[in-house]
């Protein structure tokens, strides 16, 4: 009886949400941007990945997409092998971070680490990635405020080292002939793979850094 209307209401709730990010998406469409529902850890009602894509699928529009965030996922109780029921075009961007061993419910914001510095299965959840056959931007999110206390430049330079280890894992994860990239897009940097001659160019970004999986990879569109 009563457990059984508090999830009726949750529902609702989650419903009402999507009407009103359909509102959201067609004003963002007006000025030119894709509003993304986003994981969040420590929210009341999308903190789970089934949540924010419940929403994202209610919407009523193609355009409707989500923001999973490594941390993000293992705060709000989501297990990673959901990544899998999600189809490429309905990640928006992925933010990617890691996280030390420390339990769902006394983690924050603060302890997210650099890339590989944590317990969080990177490995694993890239592979997923590459599985669906996401193919869009990834984006270093940290809000740990001892790296705020360091040196910018360091830190700048410390996230870039960190992004070019996954970069890497990244190329040896690019089935056939293809790149593997670092590109900037929107004023944002992020990590990219590209099948045969493919670069971020036609996907509107700029690229930094190309690892050419295959020596031969551009004859299949240019020869």
């Amino acid at each position: 009886g009563q457990p059984q209307c508090h999830v009726l209401a949750h529902i609702v709730d989650l419903l009402a949400a999507a009407d009103r990010y359909r509102d959201l998406l067609k004003l963002g469409k007006s000025m030119g941007v894709t509003p993304i529902v986003e994981v969040w850890g420590f929210s009341k009602t999308l903190k789970r990945l089934g949540e924010v894509a419940l929403v994202a699928a209610e919407c009523g529009s193609p355009e409707g997409c989500v923001l999973p965030d490594v941390y993000h996922l293992y705060k709000g109780g989501s297990d990673f092998a959901g990544l899998h029921v999600l189809s490429a075009s309905a990640i928006g961007i992925f933010h990617v971070n890691d996280y030390p061993k420390i339990g769902r419910d006394e983690i924050a914001d603060a302890d997210r680490v650099y890339p590989g510095d944590g317990i969080a299965p990177l490995k694993e959840v890239f592979a997923t990635l590459r599985a669906i056959g996401y193919r869009g931007y990834l984006s270093l999110e940290l809000f740990n405020r001892g790296y705020w206390k360091q040196d910018p430049l360091r830190v700048a330079k410390t996230g870039l080292a960190k992004m070019k280890a996954d970069f890497s894992l990244d190329g040896l994860t690019q089935f056939g002939s293809g790149w593997a990239w670092i590109a900037v897009k929107d004023g944002k940097l992020a990590i990219m793979k590209t099948p045969n001659g493919e670069n971020p160019l036609v996907h509107g970004g700029s690229p930094i850094l190309g690892c050419d999986v295959w020596e031969h990879s551009y004859y299949i569109d240019y020869r």
